[in-house]
């Protein structure tokens, strides 16, 4: 009895916070209901249930792993194609003519890459797609056969130095007519750049050496031409745009003209294009021709329609040979280079030239033709005459270039004119012509090799046109005569 009395006077004395405190309690129903649940697994061999997962906006999204570019290769380009669009990121070297497409397996061509065209030097025209947004750093430097380009309107970024050169005799940059729309990105870009050419609005008509030109967005097309012309190369771009087509009538009734020469990039031929062009004697046709209108090479002979005197040559397997195969005005070409004998000369014929490569050493006068194997003329290669027995020669208005050593040792020479075309004299080109005793030399030449008329003892006139190059060059030179 003491020992309870003892008891409540202790629990009577003990804190409030002591008496009330539940913790012992928590603790104590958390291990009952412990070995609960753990009797019960141990009795059913089952685990207790999961709880429910979060819902699925209360999980964290995994990231979505971005698929790598896949490599595609065509008409010579190389494209790498992601996701939602396609880049260019290189191409053949060997390509002359390029067309971007819009399109690659499916994806949206929008960029142009870094390096992409670099050092394509073979490069003479490209057409970019409307749609591209970029073109990358360099991406056509020392592309230097590239005369002209349309850049389009959907551009919005333009990369350093894309039309630069690594050559310092071109002041670092490629000698190229940048075309661009008015109020576009690009002609914002360029516009301290005086190779920039701001386009009107298409169709646009541009004249260019004789030839009229209409300028569409992605093409040009020959539409007219001077009927005084008599050789004529017919460029392969106009206004920044490939030259595609010789529209319907375009060179009509021209009788002056005796050479021509079409682009490789060029397509089609309109009706009539060439009637009555009773001079031109000869013609090629590009393989990717793949279309020709009625009558090209057709006239009017005592009021009917007859057929013009000319050699018509056309690849084998192409287009133009498939639609001329009953005409017997078609020549078959053989695979360029190939070589032609002609009049006691020898000519190499290219895809679009010829040049003379040798000649018979008895001939005395000589008159190179404009054509050769449906090619214009337009070189003398290395030692084609050497030690020939000319007296006289006559080349082409075609011309371009004369080689080293072309006429070295013609003795007999005594003068010679060489066309307004002519833009290089090579090495020794008329070393040792004893009997020579003038030259005509073209406005247009800028280039004149080393000892071209060495030991031309009797050359007593040396006719140039006033400020051009020759003259420059022979300023110092007793023998020079300024003519005009």
């Amino acid at each position: 009895r003491e020992a309870a009395r003892a008891a409540r006077r202790t629990e009577k004395s003990a804190p409030a916070e002591k008496k009330n405190n539940p913790l012992p309690l928590i603790l104590a129903a958390a291990a009952v209901l412990a070995l609960v649940i753990f009797g019960a697994t141990k009795l059913t061999g089952k685990s207790s249930p999961a709880l429910p997962a979060p819902p699925a906006e209360a999980q964290a999204a995994e990231p979505t792993a971005t698929p790598a570019p896949v490599k595609v290769w065509e008409n010579g380009l190389t494209f790498l194609v992601y996701a939602d669009h396609a880049e260019v990121t290189n191409a053949n070297k060997s390509l002359t003519s390029v067309k971007v497409p819009s399109t690659v397996e499916g994806k949206p061509v929008t960029g142009i890459s870094h390096w992409a065209f670099q050092d394509h030097s073979a490069l003479t025209s490209i057409t970019l797609p409307e749609g591209l947004t970029s073109i990358g750093n360099t991406a056509f430097q020392d592309c230097n056969a590239l005369t002209a380009i349309a850049l389009p309107e959907s551009l919005t970024s333009i990369g350093s130095e894309i039309f630069s050169s690594s050559d310092y005799h071109k002041n670092l940059r490629i000698d190229i007519s940048i075309h661009a729309p008015a109020g576009s990105y690009a002609a914002e870009f360029f516009k301290d750049d005086p190779r920039l050419v701001v386009d009107p609005p298409v169709p646009f008509t541009l004249e260019e050496n004789g030839l009229t030109f209409t300028i569409e967005a992605s093409h040009a097309e020959v539409t007219a031409a001077d009927q005084s012309l008599t050789s004529v190369t017919v460029p392969a771009m106009a206004g920044g745009r490939p030259v595609t087509g010789i529209g319907n009538k375009a060179f009509y009734g021209n009788t002056s003209l005796t050479s021509i020469t079409l682009p490789e990039g060029l397509t089609s031929i309109g009706n009539s294009a060439f009637w009555g062009c009773t001079s031109l004697t000869s013609i090629t046709l590009p393989e990717r021709v793949t279309s020709i209108g009625s009558h090209v090479f057709d006239y009017y002979n005592y009021g009917k329609i007859q057929p013009l005197n000319i050699s018509i040559h056309a690849q084998a397997g192409s287009y133009a040979a498939e639609f001329f195969k009953d005409d017997p005005r078609l020549v078959i070409d053989l695979a360029v280079p190939f070589t032609v004998e002609e009049n006691g000369l020898t000519f190499t014929v290219q895809a679009d030239h010829a040049e003379v490569t040798a000649a018979d050493q008895s001939l005395t006068s000589v008159t190179v033709p404009a054509m050769a194997g449906g090619r214009p003329v337009t070189g003398i290669g290395d030692r084609a005459f050497f030690g020939c027995n000319l007296t006289s020669i006559t080349l082409p208005e075609s011309l371009t270039g004369i080689g080293n050593s072309a006429f070295l040792g013609c003795t007999r020479l005594t003068s010679i004119t060489l066309p307004e075309g002519v833009t290089s004299i090579g090495n020794l080109t008329f070393a040792g012509c004893t009997g020579l005793t003038s030259i005509t030399l073209p406005g247009g030449l800028t280039s004149i090799g080393n000892e071209a008329f060495y030991n031309c003892d009797r050359l007593t006139a040396i006719h140039v046109q006033p400020y051009s190059y020759a003259a420059e060059f022979f300023k110092d030179d007793p023998r020079l005569v300024i003519d005009g």
